[in-house]
């Protein structure tokens, strides 16, 4: 598509997955429906791998919708439109505290993952370097503040986002360790991450680094940092 990314770092693991409380054990999901967000998307592929992982084949031993957002996602299974919801912070920790039963974590398939990345087109990148660099100097500023700032932080969670303090104060204590503010991939667990892409269908075989990433800022960044 002539876009390509230029900076990772952001290696949360953090969804999990919430049944009805009488769903004790995957087994349990047989016939019943797993909510993610969209087909294709990274809630559909983790599920889809943790259903076969426990002994269940999608669409034939468990349907898989389509829901919209995690919000939407935790109303479906407060609804009991769904068997199985797949969660994020602070939506999971909502699902806890209403008696739904936890079935997984995402740590269970690798205790990091490369969850988000920062893409432009290929062009802009080669023409707009400094722009970049400014860029990603903000996003490191913004990190380094909020890990020095703690309260600062949980408190804007609070008011941009509407969570709770309790929700928020866990959602970054969670969130802010598995920011690498360099950038780079978690490379001891993008096998894992290939072979989920790979079952997905989304590629056919494991990628290099220089094809899914543009690494010259964040080795430029390297070498700023020390």
């Amino acid at each position: 598509q002539g876009v390509q990314g230029f900076y990772a770092g952001f290696h949360q693991s953090d969804f999990a997955w919430y049944a009805q409380s009488r769903i004790r054990q995957w087994r349990d999901l047989k016939g019943g429906t797993a909510g993610v967000s969209t087909y294709g998307s990274l809630t559909d592929q983790l599920t889809r791998y943790m259903l076969k992982r426990n002994g269940l084949e999608p669409e034939k031993d468990v349907q898989i919708v389509q829901v919209g957002t995690t919000a939407s996602m935790l109303q479906a299974l407060k609804a009991g439109r769904l068997a199985l919801a797949i969660l994020s912070p602070p939506f999971k920790w909502m699902a806890q505290d209403a008696g739904f039963s936890e079935l997984g974590r995402q740590t269970d398939i690798a205790p990091q993952w490369p969850k988000h990345a920062y893409l432009a087109k290929t062009k802009f990148i080669n023409d707009n370097p400094n722009t970049l660099r400014a860029f990603l100097r903000a996003h490191v500023a913004a990190l380094r503040l909020a890990r020095a700032e703690p309260a600062m932080t949980v408190d804007i969670l609070i008011e941009r986002l509407k969570w709770t303090k309790d929700y928020a104060q866990r959602a970054y204590e969670e969130v802010m360790p598995a920011y690498d503010e360099r950038g780079r991939l978690p490379d001891a667990h993008m096998d894992v991450f290939w072979s989920i892409e790979i079952a997905g269908g989304a590629v056919t075989q494991a990628w290099p680094d220089a094809k899914l990433i543009d690494d010259r800022f964040i080795k430029s960044f390297a070498e700023w940092a020390g």
